[in-house]
């Protein structure tokens, strides 16, 4: 059984990508099941062409999140609370993801549990460190060195045992939590679960959960499920390095009233390669430096301050002279 989240409206993509994730899903895996589970506002939502998501799924589940939650709390509450929701086993999958083979093998992991790791590295090598070490202060949180293994909640195996029960209450206590001290995010309340329960959450393959804009360019040529992540397409100052972060792909879909087009369709067979004409793949300290704070001022600044960018370019030209001169 594969699981879907869902919490939208007409003011996002998020329905879209469900569908595109779905229907990829089925191209490959034409007997699996698919269970969306949605909270009761994004369900009112299904009315005129949004009702053709029936089309794409065998099964919908809606509950009502607590009141006063805005959409993103409805949507995270769904994903801490899943294994409280439903009966048996499932493969939990994010909407913003191309399933590009078979899943079958996935089930034969024996464990309770499992997760790929997060950017496909241990937390010290994971080029968004320091930030997520400031959430974890902000969540009133310290992690040790037996923490290294963070995981991404994007694609969980998730098996009805007494040890995944446990698992997911504490990750929705601590997600309440760190909401309430204004982190609205799953994944360092999960980490946190995680290491109370003694680390039960194994390991999995990155070909499962290939988050391609996210150092998972190694594993692109075994993936299975390639994941490009909604704050890609959200964030404005978003690239499209990988064209389905672009929203275009997905504004097609409402516009042929919430379905797969032929356009569509054909993306899928080319996912694992669908990379911008110019590309260029950096490591080690040039990456470290293009996700520093004064890179990322500066790209805003270039992107959306061309005036004041120009005098910064003068200036770095007088450094540069500057610089040939005194060697």
């Amino acid at each position: 059984k594969i699981v879907y989240t869902l919490t939208s409206d007409e003011n996002d993509i998020f329905l879209e990508q469900v569908i595109f994730s779905a229907y990829s899903l089925k191209k490959y895996n034409p007997d699996t099941y698919i269970l969306l589970v949605v909270d009761s506002v994004t369900e009112s939502t299904f009315v005129g062409d949004r009702k053709n998501i029936h089309k794409y799924i065998d099964e919908l589940l809606s509950f009502n999140a607590p009141i006063g939650f805005n959409k993103r709390d409805r949507s995270r509450w769904l994903k801490t609370n899943l294994r409280e929701l439903i009966q048996g086993d499932y493969i939990f999958i994010d909407s913003d993801t191309c399933i590009v083979g078979n899943l079958e093998d996935i089930e034969k992991n024996p464990n309770d549990i499992c997760a790929v790791l997060d950017r496909h590295v241990t937390l010290d090598k994971n080029p968004r460190f320091e930030l997520i070490l400031n959430q974890f202060t902000k969540f009133g949180w310290t992690p040790d060195d037996k923490d290294l293994n963070y995981f991404n909640s994007g694609v969980m195996l998730v098996r009805d045992t007494d040890t995944t029960h446990k698992l997911y209450q504490l990750w929705n206590t601590f997600w309440n939590e760190s909401r309430n001290k204004g982190l609205s995010i799953d994944q360092p309340a999960l980490a946190k679960a995680n290491a109370k329960l003694n680390y039960v959450i194994k390991e999995l393959s990155g070909i499962w959960n290939c988050q391609i804009m996210g150092n998972g360019l190694r594993y692109v040529n075994d993936a299975k499920i390639i994941h490009f992540y909604n704050s890609a397409s959200r964030d404005r100052l978003s690239n499209t390095a990988y064209l389905l972060t672009d929203k275009k792909v997905f504004l097609r879909i409402r516009s042929n009233k919430y379905q797969i087009t032929k356009e569509e369709d054909s993306l899928i067979p080319k996912a694992k390669g669908l990379f911008a004409p110019v590309l260029e793949i950096y490591s080690s300290e040039k990456l470290s430096a293009l996700y520093s704070l004064p890179m990322i001022v500066l790209f805003e600044i270039y992107t959306y301050h061309k005036k004041f960018f120009r005098v910064i370019e003068r200036l770095s030209s007088i450094y540069i002279k500057l610089r040939n001169v005194v060697n």
